[in-house]
């Protein structure tokens, strides 16, 4: 239980069976790693806790794994392990009011008796990324409260008719995106780089410029699949034309619905 400014550093325990929190903070940076937390009410219970990052950790049959309570900002977990949550009125992951900019990488979250995700009231530019939801009794993502701005999943896997918004407000938006990444050659199969690969979306507005390397590779990016109002989705399909001085520019549709690592085109020479 840490109470007050002071910052924090845990690693390589395992703590459980607590009625309360395995680990409690109120204000302050608290960082940590390499460690198990089992069996508690609440795995890691932040109020008003900023900049801390979480890594490698394991968090098995807590009622709820995490709590980010009102002001817990600019968080950072990564490789998180969340394994059969028990609650039956929150999610693994709880997040309430002004919860702004939390970041989960990499990890898992496989069981709970109701959400995996549960935000409670209006957070803005939460991220999750490389992350896999499974086995919820309740939803797997569900959102409430407005307004909440910029909450962004990217290669994420969940089951689409387990993502709910409440209300169907404006004001209450989410991002869902794909890596992609392409490849360009010539007829003769040798790697082009300086392509300009240039993205439109659906309502054909410009959406920016990649560049191919030396190896005729993009570096990879996202892309959205869709961007979802109030629980409405607006699914983005692209354009892409692939230009370079010399060479016939090339141009196909991309439709996403998972990551899409094995685009290509191939440029013949002549005028474009």
């Amino acid at each position: 239980h840490f109470d007050g400014p002071a910052s924090s550093f845990i690693s390589n325990i395992t703590l459980g069976y607590n009625s309360n929190s395995g680990v409690f903070a109120v204000t302050g940076t608290h960082n940590i790693e390499n460690s198990t937390i089992n069996y508690s009410s609440t795995g890691i219970n932040f109020n008003s806790v900023t900049n801390s990052i979480i890594r490698n950790n394991v968090l098995n049959s807590n009622s709820v794994a995490v709590s980010l309570g009102a002001l817990s900002a600019t968080n950072y977990f990564y490789n998180t392990s969340i394994l059969n949550c028990t609650t039956t009125t929150s999610g693994c992951i709880s997040l309430a009011a002004a919860s702004h900019n939390n970041v989960f990488e990499l990890g898992i979250i496989n069981g709970s008796n109701n959400n995996l995700i549960h935000v409670a009231a209006a957070a803005d530019n939460l991220t999750f990324k490389d992350f896999q939801f499974i086995n919820s009794s309740g939803n797997d993502l569900y959102l409430m409260g407005s307004p909440a701005y910029n909450n962004t999943f990217i290669n994420t896997t969940y089951v689409l008719g387990e993502e709910l918004l409440s209300p169907q407000d404006p004001n209450l938006i989410l991002f869902r995106k794909w890596y992609y990444k392409t490849y360009v050659n010539d007829s003769s199969g040798t790697a082009l780089s300086d392509v300009n690969i240039s993205v439109y979306n659906y309502t054909n507005e410009f959406v920016g410029n990649l560049t191919t390397n030396s190896s005729g590779y993009i570096n990879l990016t996202s892309l959205i699949w869709y961007i979802s109002t109030g629980g409405v989705r607006v699914y983005d399909n692209y354009t892409l034309n692939a230009t370079k001085s010399g060479y016939v520019t090339s141009n196909h549709t991309l439709n996403l619905g998972d990551n899409n690592l094995t685009d290509f085109f191939t440029l013949t020479q002549g005028t474009a």
